[in-house]
């Protein structure tokens, strides 16, 4: 059933979350138990999908595959020093036929792509109820400020009818910097990930040597090599207690190994390789400690992905989630992967099996409920349900 407003009774609409993609290529990867907690709130939603999407790999899920799209590749955008590879996704005019044809109630669209405008178009001209999810301030992955853009941003998030932002830094970018109305937001994760499972386990009598974990591409944003660099100024009679394991793939693989060669570092590093995402959960119940070394990201999903696993965690100030995973979680170290050799000070006591570390796997045992699955899908649901009350008039 769905999630019930305040003194209201249970309300099933049909519930449409239209987005530019969700996961990465055929794999839905988090946002798989992000779409049956939406069902199991809504039981007619749907997510229309592009029309090749294998959506026969997912039978349980509403999945319609009836988008196309048209792809106009763009320069590359600079945020913290770092590039982001972007284009410009056009919905075709048939793929916004097809939705319109599957009658939603509600539609919830994902920042403020051209995808979504199609969809903030669709949803004015039907007059149903429009939901916003906004992530966090956009800055943090070097979104263009230019004046034009920012009012047709602002235009656009004033006239939904309820918007979804994960953190203040969002809201405060929501209502500072495009005037929305501070009554239209709510504040909570709509996205967040958890692939080691419900339960965390305990490493707090584990012996042998300090297993590191970096699992995310291996990129210049990234901050691989920072990490790396850092790793080789700690003391050198503590090379024998630890190891890394890095999870994933990237365009800077080959240099990066390199690099660890050159920092004689061989004997330390594992390469794992990209893995499905089903697969990453192992790694994270395998690990002691996560290391997050980004240079710049909007809200990466691993730092949750540790914390949810019940891991300490090593994270980097350029990451917009970086705020709430200091304030909620309960074994989190905040970095710079730029400044080496406070990096490499804050690395040295996660590198012996010392009561400190077991101090801080213990306290890590006790993941934030506000990084949930279910919170996020609570979040959006009575976001969904924000809306409907205003469209009603009860809000």
């Amino acid at each position: 059933m769905g999630v019930a407003a305040d003194g209201d009774t249970a309300r099933e609409p049909v519930v449409a979350w239209l987005s530019l993609g969700f996961g990465y290529g055929g794999d839905l990867m988090y946002f798989e138990q992000l779409f049956e907690g939406l069902q199991s709130r809504f039981p007619k939603a749907i997510v229309p999908v592009a029309s090749s999407f294998p959506v026969q790999r997912y039978p349980k899920l509403p999945l319609l595959p009836i988008l196309k799209f048209a792809d106009i590749p763009l320069p590359r955008r600079q945020a913290g020093g770092s590039a982001y590879a972007t284009v410009v996704r056009l919905a075709t005019p048939a793929s916004v036929i097809r939705l319109g044809r599957e009658r939603p109630e509600v539609l919830v669209i994902t920042e403020f792509s051209l995808v979504s405008l199609a969809g903030w178009l669709l949803a004015k001209l039907r007059r149903i109820p429009l939901v916003l999810l906004v992530e966090s301030d956009p800055s943090y992955r070097g979104a263009p400020s230019a004046p034009a853009v920012m009012a047709v941003k602002s235009f656009i998030a004033r006239r939904c009818d309820a918007i979804l932002v994960s953190n203040q830094l969002g809201a405060d970018y929501l209502t500072k910097n495009l005037r929305v109305a501070p009554d239209r937001i709510r504040i909570g994760p709509y996205l967040t990930s958890n692939p080691a499972g419900p339960t965390p386990t305990s490493t707090g009598r584990r012996t042998g040597r300090v297993r590191l974990l970096f699992l995310n591409s291996i990129t210049q944003r990234k901050g691989v090599a920072e990490m790396l660099r850092a790793l080789a100024r700690t003391p050198l009679e503590l090379r024998d207690s630890w190891q890394l394991d890095v999870v994933g793939s990237g365009d800077q693989e080959a240099e990066v190994r390199r690099l660890t060669a050159e920092l004689d570092l061989t004997a330390n590093v594992i390469w794992h390789g990209r893995v499905p995402f089903p697969e990453t959960g192992e790694f994270y119940r395998q690990a002691d400690v996560v290391i997050s070394p980004t240079l710049a990201d909007y809200r990466s999903l691993s730092g949750f992905e540790a914390v949810n696993a019940g891991r300490a965690l090593i994270t980097s100030v350029h990451d917009g989630a970086s705020e709430e995973l200091v304030r909620l979680a309960h074994s989190v170290r905040l970095v710079d992967p730029l400044d080496q050799e406070s990096f490499a000070e804050a690395l040295r006591p996660y590198l012996t099996r010392s009561d400190w570390l077991r101090a801080q796997a213990a306290a890590a045992q006790k993941p934030p409920v506000e990084f949930s699955v279910e919170a996020a899908c609570d979040n959006l649901a009575a976001t969904i349900n924000d809306a409907l009350d205003r469209r009603a008039g009860r809000a």
